[in-house]
Formats: structure tokens, C-alpha cells, sequence
């Protein structure tokens, strides 16, 4: 009988030391796939910050004045809440997307932004 109660007490506590290293490897886990999740999210984060500056390029703002390039900004974002199917709205998109199909065409000579 007191076999039988030793190797109880053993396997309990083989199984409290197993349970533990079970926990500690999912959490583990855990930490990691959480981690994944920031990195991938830092990463489509940073391509669209990279394709928003390539857009003040092609626009010819990139030497422009920070505060002003702002306050425009802050006005298109105002516009685009206020509205967002405004006749505005469409003129200016339909004017960016036929200077994007202009850039995309392939060229022998460097590209400008459009002239005013």
C-alpha cells in the first residue's frame, strides 16, 4: 500500500512539474505569436508611411514647408470626413489616378512632378 501511495505522490507531482513546463511553453508561445502580430502590423504600417511619402514626391512637395504641407493635409483629411463622395473629392482623385497611370508608363527620360 504505501507503494502505491509513493508512486501516486510521484506521478502527482511529475504531472505538477509537466503542467508547469506546459504553461511555460505556451506562454512562451503566446509571447511570441503576439510579437509576430506587432511586427507584421509595423510592417504594412511602414510600407503605407513609405507609399504616402512617395506620393508627396511624385507631387513635388517633398522640399515644401512642413507646416504648410500639413495644414494642407489637415484640410484634404477634413474634406474626406466631411464628404467623402464630394464632386471635389472625385476631381481630385480622378486627377491623381491619371498622373499615377502616367508615372507607371515606362520612360527613357527622369520623371517630373507636374508642372502648376
Amino acid at each position: 500500500m504505501l507503494k502505491k501511495l509513493e508512486r501516486a505522490e510521484r506521478n502527482y507531482e511529475e504531472s505538477q512539474k509537466r503542467t508547469a513546463e506546459l504553461k511555460a511553453r505556451l506562454e512562451k508561445l503566446r509571447r511570441e505569436e503576439n510579437r509576430n502580430a506587432r511586427l507584421a502590423a509595423s510592417k504594412v504600417r511602414s510600407k503605407a508611411i513609405a507609399s504616402a511619402g512617395a506620393l508627396v514626391e511624385m507631387a513635388g512637395l517633398l522640399e515644401a514647408d512642413k507646416g504648410a504641407l500639413l495644414g494642407g493635409l489637415l484640410e484634404l483629411a477634413d474634406a474626406f470626413r466631411k464628404e467623402p463622395e464630394s464632386g471635389q473629392i472625385r476631381e481630385w482623385k480622378g486627377q491623381g489616378d491619371d498622373f499615377l497611370a502616367e508615372w507607371k508608363k515606362p520612360r527613357k527620360s527622369p520623371r517630373k512632378p507636374p508642372a502648376d
